[in-house]
Formats: C-alpha cells, sequence, structure tokens
C-alpha cells in the first residue's frame, strides 16, 4: 500500500509535467492587429518581422491582459495594436493569451 505522501508527491509530479508540456507546445506570434471581428472572434494580426498574417480564434476562455498588465477586453483590440498571442497548437489556432505589449517594446520574435 502506497503512502499518503507518494501519492501527493506523484501527483504533484504528474500536474508539473502536464504544465511544462502544455506551455512547451503552445504557439506564440507576435505583431500588429490588423484586422478584428468581434462578431465572429476573429483576430487578424500581422507579423512585424516578415509580414506574414495570421488569423486567431477568440473564445470566451481566452485572457486578454493589457499593456499594463491588467485585464483589458477583444474591444479593445484596435488596429496596429502590438499583440503577442499564445495559441493551441493545431490548425484551428484558437488564441488562449493575449497580451498587449507595451508602445515603446522593441521586441521581434
Amino acid at each position: 500500500m502506497k503512502s499518503p505522501a507518494f501519492s501527493r508527491l506523484f501527483a504533484l509530479f504528474f500536474f508539473s509535467l502536464f504544465a511544462l508540456v502544455a506551455t512547451t507546445f503552445a504557439d506564440t506570434f507576435s505583431g500588429k492587429v490588423s484586422d478584428l471581428d468581434a462578431g465572429n472572434g476573429l483576430l487578424t494580426v500581422t507579423s512585424e518581422a516578415d509580414e506574414s498574417t495570421k488569423v486567431f480564434k477568440v473564445s470566451v476562455e481566452t485572457s486578454i491582459v493589457g499593456a499594463d498588465g491588467k485585464p483589458s477586453q477583444l474591444m479593445n483590440l484596435i488596429e496596429n495594436t502590438r499583440v503577442k498571442i499564445e495559441a493551441d497548437p493545431g490548425p484551428a489556432n484558437v488564441a488562449t493569451k493575449i497580451t498587449v505589449l507595451p508602445v515603446g517594446d522593441q521586441q521581434v520574435p
């Protein structure tokens, strides 16, 4: 019979491994908002590095964080807003987190 401490340790290890794998395979994309279709939950972002464009599905579970670090709303993402998108891997491009980048931030993906 396993001790309760061993079971808790195993559960903690499994949860940590799951969190690591989930964040490792998340897709990230940075650029400027080029189009927002809020009615259909679609956000189009154009990369500043190579001008490539991606369309992301935004759901009610998508976390949106403003440049000040506070929660924000989809309607605040106006054209040319610099953002970093974290999305689930796969062809659906479902955004899990959208972070508005500060105006002075010059990081390029």
